[in-house]
């Protein structure tokens, strides 16, 4: 290997761990607005709810991460 492909392919593992830590982080703060707004969504079922209402469907977080 010449020392300009290994710069390269650092440089490029770098860019990509970068991206990943950016990609995690937003999944995270997803996962988290997902969260409350499942919370609210229940909690204003429950007050208003009638017999014939289906309740509403949940995506948690581990249908929403996939690595």
């Amino acid at each position: 290997c010449k020392p300009l492909d290994v710069s390269e392919a650092l440089l490029a593992t770098v860019r990509n761990a970068l991206r990943q830590r950016k990609l995690v982080a937003e999944r995270e703060r997803l996962n988290g607005e997902l969260a409350d707004s499942n919370a609210r969504m229940i909690s204003s079922s429950e007050g208003g709810s009638s017999a014939t209402a289906s309740p509403p469907a949940l995506i948690g977080p581990s249908m929403a991460t996939r690595s």
